[in-house]
């Protein structure tokens, strides 16, 4: 669905365009690692002041933990998951961080070259409206976001945390002119 700007205020409830599912695939990890991993995930704080990421990066190579981004209706995957859309479209984008991924956690969500407004985290708006290019994906959350693209070219959306980047947490899009 395309929204017009004067309708963003009503979209809370819209059915999105696209829904982008975060999670991490592991493999190979040594017991007490995937143990500790599995503990880390059995409850999540509704903020994230510290984690056991620095345990996680020391314990684990890029070939046994693979972050991902993955398109819900394609089931595409990180670049493979590429998607298109027109100048001056704006599309409501839905934001999923799997819950009963192991090691479950936020991500800071950045889209390059364009700007959204956070439409709700879990179907609640939020209490004011701002112009954003990164949003935090809470640990087992959904967002809508109503990305309006303006910039034409070739772009990025990624997870801020470099690891999960590397590991594998992008993809790219493609605002054609």
């Amino acid at each position: 669905m395309q929204v017009d700007a004067t309708a963003a205020d009503e979209v809370g409830a819209s059915i999105p365009d696209l829904t982008l599912e975060f999670g991490l695939r592991t493999r190979d990890l040594p017991f007490i690692t995937s143990q500790m991993m599995l503990l880390d995930s059995a409850y999540f704080h509704p903020v994230e002041w510290s984690g056991t990421m620095p345990m996680m990066n020391w314990a684990t190579s890029g070939h046994q933990a693979q972050w991902f981004v993955r398109d819900a209706a394609t089931g595409l995957e990180n670049e493979a998951a590429t998607f298109r859309v027109r100048v001056g479209e704006r599309r409501v984008i839905r934001m999923v961080n799997l819950r009963n991924s192991i090691h479950a956690m936020q991500h800071p969500i950045h889209i390059h070259g364009q700007r959204f407004r956070i439409l709700s985290v879990n179907g609640v708006a939020p209490p004011a409206w701002a112009w954003k290019d990164t949003v935090l994906l809470p640990a087992g959350a959904t967002v809508d976001l109503l990305v309006e693209f303006t910039n034409p070219g070739h772009w990025m959306l990624h997870c801020h945390i470099a690891e999960h980047m590397e590991a594998g947490m992008m993809t790219h899009f493609i605002v054609a002119g």
